[in-house]
């Protein structure tokens, strides 16, 4: 999957779609490596968004170590995706700057006859050397091909105080210290995100400017469905879904409820159906049983939580096991019928069994209909004094020593246990610059893992 924060674009969208050249919101979706160098793919659509997550799923399935795509695949995937050629890193640039510009003109005929209309000449300026004679270059080679430009900044961080911290993660990613060189290392300060003034100084060419606005337009897409289609649930021939629900539903009622609470049970289990079929949600709540059902009779400890235990119809399905009418719970904050979206039902299995439970899920609904959630690790203490500690040189020993010295989990300020590091690594300038960039990396994502439920 992409490597971005669905969240981020889903509350800022207006933000992150205006800034197309903001990497942060929209390089992480959009940057594909090929066998020629990466280009910069963004999509315009839903199936523009699923051709790009095919070209990424492709390519890591492929070679997980080193993913690439290769030009047959961006055939099979290119619809509603526009095509930027990319930066310094880019076949393009290279060919540009070696002066070899009938290649260039023919990569350029080869991804136009890819994707048409589509394809923009990227021009970015990173104040590094001959930045601006290749970009004049390209201009005019854009022009001579009838292509149009697009100005872009190659953005790695958003201000200039951050380039410590992204040279400092670089190293840690290459397993490298800061005294190491490495060509994938930021050569300067300037990959940050620049106003608009301030790349027209760099990049003279107003049509460029133009573009990303209209770029930007074509690609306010909503990432996220409201509404998820669920699999189909095992039905009775002859039934419908909301029936299968009620009848589930009424049968399990009298065992829970004695005569005396039932009338009150039987009309909230009434209102949510009424709900629930008016949200068009029956077999949802059908799939969820059935998963939980499934468990039940392997004898895998589960349980529902959240929200979904103030519904009695998740608690006569036995998805929860709280009684909502006696806790007093009220539905409306799990489901009602003004909501957009598939609600949460939250479930929880035994972790010595979980993957019994997820394997027989993949063989029941199918691989294209399951999925395992992906979480993003954040750094803590620990962790953060480690990669730090190793990308300033120290040696492996001292920075085992010394990670034993503080906790293992949040912490409110680093410095708070500088005593405790410079008794293992002293007292020197070096340590006060360890501490400094612990502080920096913060709550800064280090890497995915998969979600244990």
């Amino acid at each position: 999957m992409p490597d971005f924060d669905i969240d981020f674009c889903q509350d800022r969208r207006d933000e992150v779609i205006r800034y197309v050249q903001d990497k942060y919101g929209i390089d992480r979706v959009a940057k594909i490596i090929t066998k020629d160098g990466p280009l910069l793919l963004l999509a315009r659509s839903p199936e523009g968004y699923r051709n790009l997550c095919l070209l990424l799923t492709e390519s890591h399935l492929q070679n997980r170590k080193d993913p690439v795509s290769d030009l047959d695949s961006l055939r099979r995937h290119q619809e509603d995706l526009i095509c930027l050629t990319g930066g310094r890193e880019s076949r393009l640039w290279q060919l540009v700057s070696k002066g070899t510009f009938t290649a260039a003109g023919t990569w350029l005929e080869t991804l136009r006859q890819i994707f048409g209309s589509r394809l923009y000449v990227e021009l970015c300026h990173g104040l590094q050397p001959d930045d601006g004679a290749v970009l004049h270059r390209l201009y005019r080679l854009a022009k001579a091909a009838a292509l149009p430009v697009v100005a872009t900044n190659d953005v790695r961080f958003a201000t200039p105080d951050d380039y410590r911290r992204y040279d400092l993660l670089n190293c840690i990613r290459l397993g490298i210290t800061v005294s190491d060189p490495h060509p994938q290392r930021p050569r300067n300060a300037e990959a940050y995100l620049k106003t608009e003034a301030q790349l027209c100084r760099l990049i003279p060419y107003p049509e460029a400017f133009h573009n990303t606005a209209l770029i930007a337009r074509q690609c306010s897409i909503d990432l996220v469905a409201e509404y998820i289609t669920p699999p189909t649930a095992n039905l009775p021939e002859g039934e419908t879904a909301l029936h299968c629900l009620r009848r589930l539903c009424s049968e399990s009622l009298p065992p829970r409820y004695p005569p005396p609470q039932r009338p009150v049970a039987v009309a909230q289990m009434e209102k949510e159906l009424e709900v629930i079929g008016s949200l068009e949600l029956e077999e949802f709540f059908l799939v969820v049983h059935e998963v939980v059902s499934e468990a039940e009779r392997r004898g895998i400890r589960c349980a529902g939580r959240g929200s979904a235990a103030n519904s009695i119809i998740s608690y006569l399905l036995g998805i929860t096991a709280v009684d909502p009418i006696r806790h007093h719970l009220l539905f409306e904050r799990f489901l009602h019928g003004g909501r957009k979206g598939t609600p949460d039902i939250d479930v929880d299995f035994d972790a010595d069994r979980r993957d019994e439970i997820i394997d027989w899920m993949e063989n029941r609904f199918g691989i294209e209909q399951t999925a395992m959630t992906g979480t993003v690790v954040t750094y803590r203490l620990r962790l953060a004094l480690r990669d730090v500690a190793k990308a300033l040189g120290y040696p492996i020993p001292l920075i085992n020593e010394m990670t034993e010295k503080v906790p293992s989990g949040d912490a409110p300020d680093v410095r708070e246990y500088r005593r405790q590091v410079s008794r293992v690594l002293g007292e020197t300038d070096l340590l006060d610059l360890l501490l400094t960039m612990v502080k920096t990396l913060g709550e800064c994502p280090r890497h995915m893992g998969l979600h244990a439920g």
